[in-house]
């Protein structure tokens, strides 16, 4: 009687509990997904290649995962500290950069002393050394003379 019990007690809930390994595999690798990014944008390097400016050696100081969408999208925020300031020649080529743009929907913007650098891609259009493959969003956002930038970056 014992075993037939344990059968019937193992039939109900064994599937129940490999649906919840499922789950749990499922949301652990998106997490990995998220991580990937976070330490793929805490590279200043890559930075420099997205937003075509120098800039300096940084720390993550914060990072905020954002909602997930039911298609995969996300948007999540990473709080960066630069080692030091952006340096002027920086600061010039963006100012440059920023006055010379005569495009539609022009990648760098300023509204006093904080700047915003937007960028999204898609199939084909990527920035060198990301990935061609991906539908991304990337957005940075600094104040002169600060040391700390914000970057927001997902799917879409």
């Amino acid at each position: 009687m014992e075993k037939q019990s344990f059968l019937n007690f193992r039939k109900k809930f064994l599937p129940i509990g490999l649906f919840t390994l499922v789950i749990c595999v499922i949301c652990s690798c998106l997490d990995g997904v998220n991580l990937y990014f976070v330490r793929r944008y805490a590279d200043n390097k890559r930075v420099e290649n997205i937003t075509g400016i120098p800039f300096p050696e940084f720390r993550i100081v914060d990072y905020r995962k954002g909602p997930v969408c039911f298609n995969g999208d996300f948007s999540d925020t990473l709080k960066l500290e630069m080692k030091e300031p952006m340096k002027d020649f920086a600061i010039q080529r963006l100012d440059s950069i920023i006055r010379t743009d005569t495009s539609t929907i022009p990648e760098w913007s300023m509204f006093g002393d904080k700047y915003r650098f937007y960028k999204t891609w898609t199939k084909g259009n990527a920035p060198k050394g990301e990935n061609n493959d991906e539908d991304m969003t990337f957005q940075l956002l600094m104040e002169k003379n600060s040391r700390f930038v914000t970057i927001i970056f997902g799917y879409w």
